[in-house]
């Protein structure tokens, strides 16, 4: 009876610690001068995103994605003209890395300051009680909160969150999962999202796997290169992952970026074992039996079509034609569909599950189905392993799941079958109060049984956003061999250290997963990787500088990314020791130098006039969604000079190019403190120039004298932009 509720204890704490991957988000509106100091009093209304897009651009492992929002009110929530507070609490998976926020005030730019999070929260709960203006992004581990003040009713606000994101390698595609339930946050409808992706090699054929009845348009930014744009449709987004992927850019299971020169920087890695360790020392083949149970009312979200779409995609994906596999779906008599052994062929994957008509799916006698994907299992020597997509809710109350186990204990016997268990069942299901803990659905059956047979077990509602995302992590536990392997990378004279493991935190690799790993490297090239296991003798590869990919300075960022969130791990926002002070010190400056968003600082943005400075090289959309270039035109000069800087009166600006400049479509202003247009310069050559000279008067375009002061003169144009300061002194 002890070793029982010993058993009990365990399964519980296990549905309690499920790492959650599915991103929510709750985006809402309130006035602050309402119970002002009844902090949680405010009276909150859901907000609204009347526009939103998305850039997407690959960066060794991870996609850097940039989310631009224009937030609102609905009508008729507040009076109109009333001065909102505007909050988005969203998540994100462990691994993403925040490294920038934007606040437009009219129509300029603000980019945020990152500080430690204690004086930048003082400082914006101070301007929100003064009705100023600005917006405080900050997290506390993947749950993040923007705060955007003022937001007047009837009128919009916008913002950017930027962030960094590591994709799901396989040796086919790297996909990245976008922030879908951001998007969703919106009240009424999703709005329509704009997307697009600036890709260059490796990196082939972007696409949307969640969307597959979109296609990308390709087109070309003069500055930034190759993109592909496309649209979401509103409805798109209702009830389904959003998700952007790839070409596998891997070369014989492995791919290597650096940012950095031969001697020094910092590396990312991915790494497949299986491809990267020679054939015939890879494990036996694998048995798998696939047992199916549905009832569409428990899934809406999910349809028998789309059930046996995912996991056909998934076999193809994890099995080879080395493998087997048979299917038995539920019913009052469970049917077994191939009398034996079916090779794990694509083209036998598909003959098997395109025979499988939607109708035949059935929810009765899950006991059944499970007892007879073991009779299946022994009739061939006692070697396979089953895999269960099921989402049954009556199995779930203890006197019934504690029977049940007994009595597939009874028939398994001696056998080692290992269960992995996908439990997609969402809705019309009920809770079973057990041992203090509700548990939901068939939980605890699964846990206690899967914990038996050391296997294992995932419910969607818990753990994953979507059912794509659900089959995907059973079928990896299913059929991933964890080590032992042995990993080393290195330098050929030289080293490598600071290393972080991105899927690594059992401290054991996977023979058929990827391993993702970020480092820095000291040294002289070439980078060597060294990998073994105790059925394998050592593998070495050896890769030339020139055949590592280059990244810009983003891998740094990355890096400092796995740095500052090791030191996270050890630290909470209590901790008083010296040693932890110590450490958070350090996580705060190692945060604001590189400026990636920790637990201990914060983005914020001011208005000019309270010290936020307008960003003039910060990239933007316009109105019409395009990108507007702003490769800084500094180094196309052969001269620049202003004279005199200071003036009191006049300042001539004279620029010579060393090619021509298209001004047909520049934009040549003057702007004060606080990034308001004082001056614009209609006058200018239209066409394509080399050299530009203009005067400035120190008047704006009424004629009226701007007060002395420092000004910004800068220059767009759709292939760059420069900028400058003229400081005016007292006539």
């Amino acid at each position: 009876m002890k070793l029982l509720r010993f058993c009990l204890v365990i399964a519980l704490g296990m549905l309690c610690l499920y790492p959650s991957k599915a991103q929510t988000a709750f985006f809402n509106v309130w006035d602050p001068q309402v119970n002002f100091n009844e902090q949680f009093g405010w009276a909150s209304h859901r907000a609204v995103f009347q526009q939103a897009s998305i850039t997407l651009r690959p960066v060794g492992i991870y996609t850097e994605v940039g989310l631009y929002l224009t937030i609102a009110a609905p009508e008729g929530t507040f009076q109109m003209g009333t001065q909102l507070e505007a909050g988005l609490n969203f998540s994100l998976p462990r691994e993403a890395i925040v490294n920038d926020s934007w606040l437009w005030v009219d129509s300029t730019i603000i980019q945020a300051k990152i500080m430690d999070r204690w004086s930048a929260t003082t400082v914006y709960e101070n301007i929100v009680n003064r009705r100023k203006d600005p917006s405080l992004l900050t997290k506390n581990g993947n749950v993040y909160s923007l705060r955007v003040y003022p937001l007047i009713m009837g009128k919009s606000r916008r913002v950017k969150i930027n962030y960094l994101m590591p994709g799901e390698w396989t040796a086919e595609e790297v996909k990245t999962v976008l922030p879908a339930d951001i998007l969703r946050s919106s009240w009424g409808s999703n709005p329509e999202i704009e997307l697009k992706a600036f890709v260059e090699a490796p990196w082939k054929n972007p696409s949307l796997p969640s969307h597959p009845e979109l296609a990308f348009t390709p087109g070309v930014d003069p500055v930034l290169g190759n993109y592909f744009a496309t649209r979401i449709p509103k409805a798109s987004l209702d009830n389904r992952e959003l998700s952007f992927a790839l070409d596998s850019p891997l070369n014989n299971g492995v791919f290597l970026t650096r940012s950095g020169n031969d001697q020094e920087g910092v590396y990312q890695m991915v790494l497949l074992p299986e491809h990267f360790l020679k054939a015939n020392q890879i494990e036996k083949p694998q048995r798998v039996m696939v047992l199916v149970q549905y009832e569409a009312e428990r899934s809406p979200g999910v349809t028998a079509r789309q059930l046996l779409s995912t996991i056909k995609s998934q076999l193809k994906k994890t099995l080879g034609p080395e493998d087997f596999f048979n299917v038995a779906l539920a019913g009052v008599v469970p049917q077994v569909l191939a009398k034996d052994w079916v090779s794990a062929d694509e083209r036998e994957i598909d003959r098997i599950f395109d025979g499988i008509a939607a109708e035949n799916l059935s929810g009765f006698n899950l006991p059944g189905l499970l007892a007879k994907g073991i009779e299946v299992i022994k009739t061939s020597g006692d070697e396979g392993k089953v895999i269960v997509f099921a989402n049954a809710g009556t199995e779930g109350g203890i006197n019934t799941a504690n029977a049940l186990v007994k009595e597939l204990e009874d028939i398994k016997g001696n056998a080692n079958i290992p269960f992995f268990i996908a439990d997609f069942a969402t809705h019309n299901t009920p809770y079973y109060y057990i041992a203090n803990y509700n548990s939901f659905g068939n939980a605890f059956f699964y846990l206690r049984w899967t914990y038996q047979t050391k296997g294992d077990f995932r419910q969607q509602k818990f753990c994953c956003g979507s059912f794509e995302e659900l089959a995907n992590e059973v079928m990896n536990l299913a059929l991933a061999e964890k080590g032992p392997l042995d990993l080393h990378t290195s330098l050929d004279a030289g080293f490598c250290y600071n290393r972080y493991d991105l899927n690594n935190e059992e401290g054991l690799y996977y023979q058929n997963k990827p391993i993702l790993q970020i480092g820095r490297y000291q040294g002289k090239w070439p980078f060597v990787i060294e990998l073994a296991g105790i059925s394998h003798e050592y593998e070495t590869v050896n890769i030339p500088f020139d055949l590592a990919e280059e990244t810009d300075s983003t891998g740094t960022i990355i890096w400092s990314g796995q740095y500052i969130k090791s030191l996270e791990d050890k630290l909470t926002i209590y901790s008083t020791s010296y040693g932890d002070v110590q450490k958070i010190q350090a996580l705060v400056e190692q945060s604001i130098q590189t400026r990636v968003l920790s637990n201990f600082t914060a983005f914020l943005c001011l208005e000019p006039s309270q010290g936020g400075e307008p960003c003039f090289k910060c990239l933007s959309l316009n109105q019409g969604g395009q990108i507007v270039s702003t490769r800084d035109l500094q180094d196309s000069l052969i001269l620049s000079k202003i004279s005199p800087n200071p003036f009191r009166e006049r300042v001539m600006i004279q620029l010579k190019f060393k090619e021509l400049i298209d001004f047909s479509k520049a934009q040549i202003s003057v702007y004060n403190h606080l990034g308001q247009v004082v001056r614009t310069f209609s006058d200018v050559p239209k066409g394509k120039v080399q050299d530009l000279e203009l005067h400035w008067d120190g008047n704006n375009d009424g004629g009226v004298e701007v007060p002395p002061g420092v000004y910004i003169f800068r220059l767009q144009t759709p292939g760059g932009q420069y900028s400058q300061k003229l400081v005016k002194l007292d006539r």
